[in-house]
């Protein structure tokens, strides 16, 4: 069996080098389509996830709390006993941003025996998240202040605001848009190569010298697979490195562990591809089909429009897409140096839907053998 499936990869990637356009655009494609999306910047966010900690517990606090609930780009998720409680759960991506309003406010905000403070906690992995998230607070947080002591909308707030931005201080939009292109773009070349395989035998006649040799479809299927899967993980390794190197995208994470669930992400892709492949009955049929798979997954998994502001229903809809999960895990382990058991219930859910599309696939492509 394995000096089969051997011949069989072996002849699937001569037949992809005999095309030199081919190779030429799979080398130098993904680094420039990366290279030139990297200058694409943000978006707006609204109902961005609240946790407040009210040490002060008084009707200034509370009534804090509710100017920062009523601005259209926060909703309070509810309150955190601690800080360290709420530092937790922004970290684990429960809440964009935290506020922290220590004992004693209300007293020396109306006593004027000394400056009250605030703490303004925001997660800058998502930079775009975080700066709307610090604007937002900061003028509920001068609004109701101005409000409690009758001032002028427009006066300055007697206030020590202390800011913590974590993961990404700067707010720098790479930082958050570059790991997304990257899985963008390994997403495409998975779906791309994959989908042509069997289509690309249809079209130059050699599919019926393929069925007659003695492989089992999960030979076939595996031939086809490890291909796409050898050259979409070369070109992962380079776009990583023109992320780091040229645009300075930190890696606080373990490259094994990227790299690891990188390969498991494309082979969820290169089974849609390979069942793209059995259904389609020319190349240009392939690749009209990649095109609308594209759209649907990029409008679902949380590209364009996060995925936490869709609807209930398009939300529920989301889940079942590969490319939203790889998201979180290629974000969480480049910028927050997450681990295996922070990313576990996104590594479970692609580690299922890997499972679920592979066997479709094959089940589909032993019933086009037979």
């Amino acid at each position: 069996m394995l000096y089969r499936l051997a011949t069989l990869i072996q002849k699937e990637i001569a037949q992809i080098s005999r095309d030199r356009l081919l190779i030429a655009v799979l080398i130098l494609g993904p680094a420039l389509q990366l290279s030139l999306l990297a200058w694409n910047t943000g978006r707006g966010i609204t109902n961005l996830p609240l946790l407040v900690v009210d040490q002060d517990n008084s009707a200034t606090s509370r009534s804090l709390v509710m100017a920062l609930d009523n601005t259209k780009e926060l909703y309070l998720s509810g309150y955190a006993a601690s800080i360290e409680e709420l530092t937790q759960r922004v970290d684990a991506n429960e809440a964009e941003v935290g506020v922290i309003i220590p004992p004693g406010f209300e007293r020396d905000l109306l006593a004027y025996t000394r400056m009250p403070q605030a703490h303004i906690v925001a997660s800058g992995a998502n930079n775009i998240a975080g700066r709307v998230g610090l604007a937002a607070a900061e003028r509920a947080i001068a609004a109701s202040i101005a409000q409690q002591l009758a001032l002028a909308a427009n006066a300055t707030p007697v206030i020590d605001l202390r800011l913590d931005v974590r993961y990404n201080p700067a707010l720098n939009s790479r930082h958050y848009t570059i790991p997304a292109m990257i899985g963008l773009i390994v997403f495409e070349l998975s779906l791309a190569l994959a989908s042509l395989g069997l289509t690309r035998e249809r079209e130059t006649g050699t599919l019926e010298q393929l069925l007659v040799m003695p492989f089992q479809r999960i030979e076939i299927a595996a031939g086809k697979a490890v291909a796409p899967l050898v050259i979409t993980l070369a070109d992962f390794a380079l776009m990583l490195v023109i992320a780091m190197q040229v645009f300075g995208v930190p890696m606080r994470g373990s490259f094994a562990l990227l790299f690891g669930l990188t390969a498991l992400f494309m082979l969820a892709e290169i089974g849609w591809g390979l069942l793209i492949s059995t259904v389609a009955r020319t190349q240009q049929q392939a690749v009209l089909f990649v095109f609308v798979q594209a759209i649907f997954d990029m409008t679902f998994s949380g590209f364009l429009v996060p995925a936490e502001n869709l609807p209930p229903a398009l939300g529920a809809v989301s889940n079942f897409i590969p490319l939203r999960h790889y998201l979180t895990i290629i974000r969480g382990i480049m910028l927050k140096g997450a681990t295996l058991e922070m990313l576990a219930p996104e590594v479970l859910a692609l580690a299922g839907l890997t499972i679920v599309i592979g066997a479709m696939a094959i089940v589909n492509l032993g019933r086009r053998i037979d």
